[in-house]
């Protein structure tokens, strides 16, 4: 007598799993709370002393933006997610015998391809890091420079820009 396959047989399926419940979603936005809230009181910080004229207090705004960005980003993550895991335990109760029908790109016979995904996560993370140096190097440094009068961040600078080809080497300061 032949053996069943266990994939095949149907008898032999669990019940599909239960969401997380409420006490991970009422963890994870106590936990970005702090973080959104601290980002936007450094926002607020910030604006007031560039209005008291302040110049340099715009990091301390383009700090806190990055801070709210990512306690709002958790917040909202996390509400997402638990409405699809009661998406997805609702489908997974409703077709037990039918697993392709859970998610919908299969169900509607199609399968979306993930092969932009990394690349396009690595044009974000190069725009976004290329731009924080940018602003660093062009809006901080120069003030610095002067203020200094640094051999040490002169030589590093004249060094950085020679390595990326910026300067000729006959316009360095000897």
């Amino acid at each position: 007598m032949p053996t069943s396959n266990p994939q095949l047989n149907l008898g032999n399926r669990s019940a599909p799993r239960r969401s997380g419940g409420v006490f991970p979603t009422v963890f994870m936005v106590l936990f970005a709370v702090p973080f959104a809230g601290f980002g936007l009181l450094a926002i607020v910080d910030g604006i007031r002393k560039v209005v008291a004229g302040d110049s340099a207090a715009w990091a301390e705004s383009m700090f806190g933006v990055v801070f709210s960005c990512v306690g709002l980003g958790i917040i909202w993550g996390t509400i997402w997610a638990r409405k699809q895991a009661k998406k997805t335990a609702e489908l997974q109760a409703r077709y037990v015998d039918q697993p392709w029908k859970w998610r919908a790109d299969w169900a509607a016979g199609r399968i979306k391809s993930s092969a932009m995904a990394q690349p396009f996560l690595f044009l974000i993370m190069g725009v976004a890091f290329a731009g924080m140096g940018g602003l660093l190097t062009f809006g901080l440094l120069p003030g610095e420079l002067q203020k200094s009068k640094s051999r040490t961040a002169r030589a590093g600078v004249n060094f950085s820009f020679r390595r990326r080809g910026i300067l000729e080497p006959r316009c360095s300061p000897r």
